[in-house]
């Protein structure tokens, strides 16, 4: 089958508040993967993958799905005799300090979700929600791997997808676990900015 119909977007930052009615993120608001099925030989699968971005912008949701990288992230699956294929949303090295608002579905990387991969990612903005919220994510991915939300961030999340820490954990490189340190991030930046910073961006 071919797999290699994929969107990849990186190094991506924001700063500006960003709102809407649904599906509202710093980076992407609503990102799509899809699995078209013919036959076993023509089955395509689309992905999408954002990594190496950040956002600082707040994000508001008047209705649902607020997230600091994605607002939506909406994968898909599909079955062929007997097999299961599967079309994730990834995001990989992401940081995210804006604060976080909506009546359902909100978090410091993804709104909500549905097939989705998250990996080595953080927030430290204010997550505020009615229903389905949580420091990272509002719903829960498939995969979450070293990800960790500032745990005063939120209050009683419903999605505890993630590692909450507090202020002083989260100024400490040896909290970040498989991070790389050389060649992704840095915590040698700016004095004011005590976290995690993006080298490249």
């Amino acid at each position: 089958y071919d797999a290699t119909k994929n969107i990849l977007t990186t190094h991506c930052s924001n700063a500006a508040t960003v709102s809407g009615e649904e599906y509202v993120g710093g980076i992407c608001g609503y990102a799509q993967g899809y699995v078209n099925k013919y036959t076993y030989d023509s089955i395509t699968i689309g992905e999408a993958k954002i990594s190496y971005s950040y956002n600082t912008g707040n994000v508001f949701s008047s209705k649902r799905s607020a997230g600091g990288i994605v607002g939506y992230a909406k994968g898909d699956s599909d079955t062929y005799n007997g097999y299961y294929f599967y079309a994730y949303i990834y995001v990989d090295n992401c940081m995210n300090i804006g604060n976080i608002e909506t009546i359902d579905s909100a978090g410091g990387i993804f709104g909500s979700e549905l097939y989705s991969k998250c990996s080595r990612s953080y927030s430290i903005g204010t997550i505020t929600a009615e229903s389905n919220f949580g420091g990272c994510f509002g719903t829960e991915p498939d995969t979450v791997t070293f990800c960790y939300y500032l745990d005063d961030s939120v209050v009683n999340p419903t999605c505890t997808a993630g590692v909450a820490k507090s202020e002083d954990q989260l100024r400490k490189k040896g909290t970040y676990e498989q991070w790389d340190f050389d060649t992704v991030w840095t915590m040698e930046g700016r004095d004011d900015y005590p976290y995690p910073e993006l080298r490249s961006v």
